[in-house]
């Protein structure tokens, strides 16, 4: 391992050896954003790649330590011939439902032709690099169509200004969102440091302040004043997600909907049951792959 300044950057890759390995890290990189990590099959082998990039090898000592693997320089031009595949992929776009564009450009001249080229449309910049959380995945993906969908039946029913509470939040793309399609009130909170101050970056590039953006413990955290969210988007951890449905209805407004997500479809029914028994009533379920997202509002009493 090298040290002193360098222009490249540090991988911390470990190997994993079973599909259940490679889910739950899925999982985990998903619900957390752990911008930089990517899990890459090995080709000719039963085995999986984990690697999460850092400019700091200090920063990945603690993943060294505790899940093993080991830490690397990168060398800028390894890094430059490493992300030739994403460069040559920029051009396209993400399209969701008729509202939202997410691109993996950064070019603003490229940015303003898809905003010339879809008016109607939130333009979005979340560039893969060495990023994780740019809306492609089928559960941010899926989370971003629901909020479309809250947003067009909110509009038809001409309700007042709506609230959104991102729990898990990672890059930001779901609160980002949120505010680009008319949020006037946005939190997104997220337990990882690193996440939080790369979203943060993101948030601002994408027209939202990033100080809306927390670091904290979703099972912790209060809102403040007792306030309450019109929606709560929640892509998390199923575990963690089943210890926070009590929680969640003193945080949902009046008529207040909840998006979850980051559910294998083996842990769905569990994880939907703990929701019923917190007062929730799941009226869409939507699996796409291994995933689930599923749609409720609170139970009337």
């Amino acid at each position: 391992m090298k040290s002193g300044p360098q222009a490249g950057i540090y991988r911390w890759s470990k190997v994993l050896r079973s599909e259940s390995e490679v889910n739950t890290w899925e999982v985990a990189i998903e619900s957390s954003a752990l911008l930089g990590a990517t899990i890459s099959h090995q080709a000719g082998k039963k085995t999986w790649r984990l690697e999460l990039f850092d400019p700091s090898a200090e920063e990945l000592s603690g993943w060294e330590k505790k899940f093993g693997g080991r830490i690397e320089y990168i060398s800028e031009a390894e890094l430059e011939a490493m992300s030739q595949p994403a460069k040559a992929s920029q051009g396209e776009v993400l399209k969701i439902r008729d509202r939202i564009i997410v691109s993996q450009e950064t070019d603003e001249t490229i940015l303003q032709q898809l905003r010339e080229d879809f008016p109607k449309r939130l333009v979005l910049s979340y560039p893969p690099a060495l990023a994780f959380g740019t809306g492609g995945h089928a559960t941010t993906a899926t989370c971003l169509r629901l909020i479309c969908d809250y947003v067009k039946n909110r509009n038809k029913d001409r309700l007042a200004p709506w609230s959104f509470l991102d729990l898990g939040c990672g890059s930001g793309i779901l609160s980002a969102a949120a505010n680009g399609l008319g949020a006037q009130s946005v939190v997104g909170i997220d337990f990882d440091e690193m996440a939080v101050r790369t979203a943060r970056r993101l948030a601002e590039n994408n027209g939202l302040a990033g100080d809306c953006l927390i670091e904290g413990d979703v099972l912790q955290w209060q809102p403040p004043g007792k306030q309450t969210y019109d929606l709560i988007a929640a892509n998390i951890f199923h575990d963690v997600l089943i210890e926070l449905f009590p929680k969640l209805p003193a945080y949902l407004s009046p008529g207040g909907e909840l998006i979850i997500s980051g559910i294998l479809n083996s842990q769905e029914k569990n994880c939907l049951h703990a929701g019923e028994q917190a007062g929730f009533a799941f009226d869409r379920v939507i699996r796409k792959g291994k995933w689930s997202t599923a749609h409720a509002t609170l139970r009337a009493i």
